[in-house]
């Protein structure tokens, strides 16, 4: 996969566009929610694998909290870009692939991620629950499938390229 150059640009190019829609939308919405600085939004994807005292006083911790999210959205970018070989049939629709692929990237999230992590279980509350999933959904899951059909049309043109096609 990593062999191949027009690939591994549609895997980053998919992954920052992702990645900065989904952060720049947790911040709106947190904004917009709280009024706090949105900084605390970093500091809290931090706190996923570093204690409190070392989030909290750390002046650092902002900027691994961001590379903490975007290296989650480059994964689930790539891991979206190695299945879509086996969904390609259903994944030409890449709205509706892209749509069901955010909620199952929420549920992963939400269910399997961060309560394995020092965040530990949250409560579930429906509206916040929407919410996330509806940002998931538009600003993940629909990206990526949106670039991983696009670039499998660009490999499919051209006969020589390895890619997504199959085409050797």
């Amino acid at each position: 996969m990593a062999s191949n150059p027009s690939l591994f640009r549609s895997i980053l190019r998919a992954g920052l566009i992702a990645g900065t829609l989904d952060i720049s939308a947790a911040i709106i919405q947190y904004l917009i929610v709280t009024g706090n600085n949105p900084v605390r939004i970093l500091r809290y994807i931090a706190g996923a694998i570093f204690p409190p005292e070392l989030v909290s006083n750390n002046p650092l911790m902002p900027v691994v909290g961001l590379l903490m999210h975007y290296s989650i959205a480059m994964t689930y970018t790539i891991f979206y870009f190695m299945i879509f070989p086996v969904i390609r049939p259903v994944a030409k629709h890449w709205i509706l692939s892209g749509a069901v692929y955010g909620l199952m990237v929420w549920v992963v999230m939400n269910l399997v991620m961060v309560p394995m992590t020092r965040i530990g279980h949250r409560p579930f509350h429906l509206v916040n629950s929407l919410v996330g999933a509806g940002i998931l959904v538009v600003c993940i899951g629909i990206p990526i499938a949106y670039y991983a059909n696009r670039h499998d049309q660009n490999t499919a043109v051209s006969p020589d390229s390895k890619g997504l096609t199959g085409n050797q």
